[in-house]
């Protein structure tokens, strides 16, 4: 359809249904995110570079969402406790965790907006450098806080374009639909409290997993599907969010922990 949406794209819009919908938006959460607003007949489509912070590349403490990796942190008497896949001992972060930390940090008023870490009973300087310590090894230094911004932004920034070219506001949603293997993972209460999410009612939220996948699969078993993935491209209008004016500026404001709307 254009630069970075293809045909994974519309595997996630017929998976999604969203087509159906009057006004609702898709997120792919990615190494490269794509994001979809279809509000009446008109969809818009943007891709934007977010790296693969949400993979755990990259940082500290980050791996793939397999076993001993720590996908949720939630407070408890004032202390951020931790599961784990498998439910063993941790051996870093996964994205949905990193997500969960940055927004119970924000809470708990360890993080602030700018994306700075306060000194605080767990927070320690490692090699002049400050971290959070979650466990011995493992822990979330100002670095990494900084790879996360990036990827947060870039995809707030996408949301600002197509929302203010469509003048469309987060509250005008009937649904968000997130694909992705992550997004399964994700709890999106933090997502939208920290800005990778717009703020909307959670009932409104929906993941769909891999609907690349799903969506090649209806693409191969259903000719009403081929016929509707054949008449998108000719739908999709595709906005490159980094070559609009206001991209630069969008993206160093929206570097802030704040949710969207």
């Amino acid at each position: 359809i254009g630069g970075y949406i293809g045909g994974d794209v519309v595997g996630d819009i017929v998976t999604s249904g969203m087509l159906e919908d009057s006004i609702a938006l898709l997120l792919d959460l990615g190494t490269n995110g794509e994001i979809v607003l279809k509000k009446g007949e008109e969809i818009y489509a943007t891709s934007v570079p977010a790296g693969p912070a949400f993979e755990g590349v990259g940082l500290s403490a980050g791996m793939l969402a397999t076993e001993g990796a720590i996908n949720r942190f939630f407070s408890v008497k004032g202390r951020i406790e931790y599961t784990t896949l498998g439910n063993v001992e941790p051996k870093g972060i996964c994205g949905s965790g990193y997500i969960d930390l940055l927004a119970e940090l924000l809470r708990n008023g360890v993080l602030q907006k700018n994306g700075k870490l306060k000194d605080g009973p767990y927070v320690k300087k490692k090699g002049g450098i400050l971290e959070y310590v979650v466990e011995e090894g493992i822990g979330l230094t100002q670095k990494d806080i900084r790879k996360l911004q990036l990827a947060i932004a870039a995809f707030k920034t996408g949301l600002h374009i197509l929302f203010s070219k469509t003048k469309t506001l987060p509250k005008d949603l009937e649904r968000v639909y997130v694909a992705g293997s992550f997004g399964y993972s994700l709890n999106p209460y933090n997502a939208i409290e920290i800005g990778l999410l717009p703020k909307v009612e959670l009932s409104k939220v929906e993941f769909i997993g891999n609907g690349s996948l799903a969506g090649a699969i209806l693409y191969l078993v259903s000719e009403e599907v081929r016929e509707e993935c054949k008449n998108l491209y000719g739908k999709i209008k595709v906005l490159e969010a980094p070559l609009e004016k206001d991209f630069q500026y969008l993206f160093l404001k929206n570097l802030a922990f704040e949710p969207i709307g």
